[in-house]
């Protein structure tokens, strides 16, 4: 059996965001797909966690983070530590520097894999890359030329790739869905709480124009004229650390999207998982996420959507349930990468 080496890049951990349990649960399946020999590349703090230009990432803390991960990829080529077959996993192939790997590994004469995971890129009309299309879009046409495997959490995502012709590739483009695990959501104290909701609609995306928070707000205004008991809470106005975050979607009945981008949905399969019943349009990865039940096409629809559900509410966390095994389904895609020849 090949024991090459599985050098894993991970994100920067950011409370806020999902990396840091994306991290914890990459590990993990890692462990499960039997990947004996894992290093794991950490990059260097910039910010101490804290997004202060940009959206989803710090843009500097971010490429700050990359680029240190890649200074030490450089120190392991230059000590011979990278072998042939070696296969690098990375958690956000948009990587700028990324064309350095298969570089070295050329004039050190020896073949490496790359595969990792695509959240967006400028193929994504609505992310804040999209800005720089002019350019990026070559750019991201050599990524994906020059990478062995592509994981994406769903199908939409990958259809959209293959649309604007950034790859001819389909079969590189693997649809795993995106690490998530219920396990680290849940424990005794969430399962308590959801058996005892209140009324609270939650909006956790974020605060940008592609998630439409206004729409949210329409929505509160018509229901709250109808009952001045249901609360509507946007997280990201809460300053809530995770432990609390996840306590809130235990409580609340309906996690709500207005989102124009979603190529998965952390949020509202976070909610799902706490048994919120998920308000959401009707397009995106959403449509093969979540039943047509759940689903609106006009903000009056959406009104009565979240009536429905604040007045009978429902439970469909076994939809959550289902992406538990993706970061598995990951692992071992990897896993074969590094046994083939």
């Amino acid at each position: 059996m090949k024991t090459n080496t599985l050098w894993y890049l991970p994100l920067e951990y950011l409370d806020k965001r999902y990396t840091i349990l994306m991290d914890k649960q990459l590990v993990f399946a890692f462990k499960q797909a039997d990947i004996q020999f894992v290093s794991k590349v950490e990059g260097n703090d910039l910010t101490k966690g804290i997004i202060q230009t940009g959206a989803f990432l710090d843009s500097d803390g971010t490429n700050y983070f990359k680029f240190s991960q890649l200074q030490k990829i450089c120190e392991e080529f230059q000590k011979g530590n990278v072998k042939d077959g070696d296969v690098f996993f990375i958690s956000d192939l948009w990587f700028p520097g990324l064309v350095a790997i298969p570089y070295m590994a050329m004039f050190h004469k020896i073949k490496v894999k790359i595969c990792g995971i695509f959240h967006a890129g400028s193929w994504t009309t609505t992310d804040y890359v999209a800005q720089l299309k002019n350019w990026a879009h070559y750019v991201e046409m050599g990524w994906f030329k020059m990478v062995d495997e592509i994981y994406v959490g769903s199908q939409f995502h990958k259809s959209e790739i293959l649309r604007c012709g950034i790859s001819d590739e389909p079969d590189k483009i693997v649809v795993t869905g995106l690490p998530f695990d219920t396990e680290d959501i849940i424990n005794q104290k969430r399962a308590e709480l959801c058996k005892n909701k209140k009324d609270i609609v939650v909006f956790n995306s974020r605060l940008d124009d592609e998630k439409h928070p206004e729409v949210f707000d329409y929505v509160a205004n018509q229901i709250q004229m109808r009952s001045s008991n249901v609360q509507f809470l946007k997280t990201m106005l809460m300053n809530l650390n995770k432990e609390k975050y996840f306590d809130l979607l235990a409580m609340s009945k309906i996690v709500f999207s207005a989102a124009d981008q979603e190529n998965f949905g952390y949020g509202a399969l976070e909610g799902v998982a706490l048994s919120n019943a998920v308000v959401v349009p009707d397009r995106l990865s959403y449509q093969e996420m979540y039943p047509k039940c759940f689903r609106y096409n006009t903000v009056d629809e959406a009104v009565e959507l979240v009536w429905k559900y604040l007045k009978n509410p429902v439970d469909v966390s076994f939809i959550a349930e289902y992406y538990n095994k993706s970061a598995l389904r990951i692992a071992n895609r990897v896993s074969e990468l590094i046994t083939k020849e």
